[in-house]
């Protein structure tokens, strides 16, 4: 089920807090959030629960098992957990794309390698990272296994995070969905509702106007149109990077406020990642969930072992670790050469900003202020190029969209002559389109980044009446300027 459907929005999420409010203090209450769960999951395909079910059956009595026993059974225990995990994530997220590069190789040594098609569950990365770290904080005893199975499937299943995030770990999630929720505060309730309002602001205002953008260019440069038109590779850039943050920033407002109608509180997943003047700051704001997952469960192992005398090693360690964990996240979010160019791009973006801290040399020698504008302005346009690796789906695609890049320097050299603006009509058109969105999404970051990294936190600031404007005129952008397309959540494919 989306979240941007009118379902959800008017049915669903009312009907099961109604029911959970209703049975709160019941053994029914933990039920009804269950049942939902699953709803809400299997709405478009029931066949899709039978894995996420699998894995949490197994890995609650993995878990319950982990509580005593030997070290090597509970080691064992660990890897039987991390290899069925793990391998039905390698299944179904890599078999077409592995068997679609060993078709070649078998076609050479004579041997008939079958394409497949096996259908991707939506949010399979998620739940998967979520059960393992509930598995291996049980065994590193940072946390005693659940002992009734409603709460460890509530865990792993519950609804507003379920298919793309935050990845929520036990210590934080399982206790406030085992036991008896005190009732939603006033406050609380109309700050999740106000986060379910921006949320879908973003998703339908901003996401999908800079996701039509994206489509258009590309029906406009098509791969085998030969000689690409130029300038639009730019304006896919920043629209694709508009459209990316947007939806899954989006989905992530929704996620905390639909959870906070529950007395629930979610990680937050963003804090102004955009606003960022190197790698290290933009992945401390981007998918939080994800990168503490990845320093703490891939990045910092990898570093001791790299050491192999039990130090965390030094630099050249630290940054072999760095570029391989990326790698690996760019092979977490999709499979494709792309994805592994768009992680092993980041990985040596962070290696180049560790050797050469560009940002604090340009501070140093231009002044605080124009030097961290300058360092905004370049860190900003590296990311978007690295979204161009991300979008693209093939290399010669990439080719195409950087051969429209390389040619707006010689189409800009008039870009206000009366000529310029007719022959190029379809750029200038996207470009102000495009501006005026970016526009409203960095004050919409800058505005959220002097609340603290909390917009509710602006919205309770407000007096009465310029609270009840503020959503007056989200209503009236979602009513007006919403795309009226029924576009899923991109992350949901991951």
């Amino acid at each position: 089920m989306q979240f941007n459907s009118y379902l959800y929005v008017f049915v669903f999420l009312p009907l099961v807090w109604a029911l959970y409010t209703l049975f709160r203090t019941k053994p029914a209450a933990k039920w009804i959030l269950l049942l939902a769960s699953c709803f809400f999951y299997g709405f478009f395909a029931p066949v899709f629960l039978i894995p996420l079910l699998v894995s949490g059956v197994v890995d609650y009595n993995i878990g319950v098992r982990l509580a005593g026993g030997s070290d090597r059974v509970r080691k064992l225990l660990l890897i039987a957990s991390c290899v069925l995990n793990l391998g039905m994530l390698a299944v179904f997220k890599y078999t077409n794309w592995l068997t679609r590069l060993l078709q070649p190789v078998g076609e050479f040594v004579g041997v008939s390698i079958p394409a497949t098609d096996i259908p991707l569950p939506p949010g399979i990365s998620f739940y998967t990272f979520q059960t393992l770290c509930y598995v291996i904080a049980v065994y590193q005893m940072q946390f005693a296994p659940t002992k009734k199975f409603i709460d460890y499937m509530n865990y792993i299943m519950f609804f507003p995070q379920l298919v793309a995030g935050p990845i929520e770990r036990a210590q934080n999630l399982l206790p406030q969905l085992s036991g008896v929720r005190p009732m939603v505060s006033a406050r609380d309730a109309s700050g999740g509702l106000f986060l379910i309002l921006f949320g879908l602001f973003k998703k339908l205002v901003l996401a999908d106007n800079f996701g039509g953008i994206v489509e258009f260019i590309g029906q406009a440069m098509p791969l085998d149109a030969g000689q690409p038109v130029p300038g639009l590779g730019l304006l896919f850039a920043y629209a694709f990077a508009g459209q990316i943050y947007c939806d899954f920033s989006s989905y992530s407002d929704i996620a905390l406020g639909s959870a906070m109608l529950f007395n629930v509180n979610l990680m937050r997943n963003f804090a102004t990642p955009y606003l960022s003047v190197n790698p290290a700051q933009f992945w401390a704001g981007w998918h939080i969930s994800l990168t503490t997952w990845l320093r703490e469960f891939l990045f910092t192992p990898l570093c001791f072992w790299m050491a192999g005398d039990g130090r965390r090693g030094r630099t050249v360690h630290v940054l072999l670790a760095m570029f391989l964990t990326m790698v690996l996240c760019g092979l977490w979010h999709g499979a494709g050469v792309m994805f592994l160019l768009w992680g092993a791009f980041h990985g040596a973006l962070y290696a180049a900003y560790v050797l050469c801290p560009v940002d604090r040399y340009l501070r140093r020698g231009l002044g605080r202020v124009v030097g961290s504008a300058v360092a905004w302005v370049l860190f900003l346009h590296l990311i978007c190029f690295s979204w161009i690796l991300f979008r693209c789906t093939s290399l010669e695609h990439l080719g195409l969209v950087m051969r429209s890049i390389a040619q707006v320097p010689q189409m800009l050299s008039n870009p206000l002559s009366p000529q310029w603006i007719t022959e190029n009509y379809v750029f200038y058109a996207l470009a102000w389109g495009l501006l005026l969105l970016t526009a409203v999404t960095l004050l919409g970051d800058l505005a959220e980044k002097l609340a603290g990294g909390d917009v509710r936190r602006l919205f309770f600031r407000l007096p009465a009446p310029a609270g009840a404007l503020s959503i007056l005129g989200l209503v009236y952008g979602i009513t007006f300027f919403g795309r009226r397309v029924a576009n899923e959540f991109i992350y949901f494919a991951f």
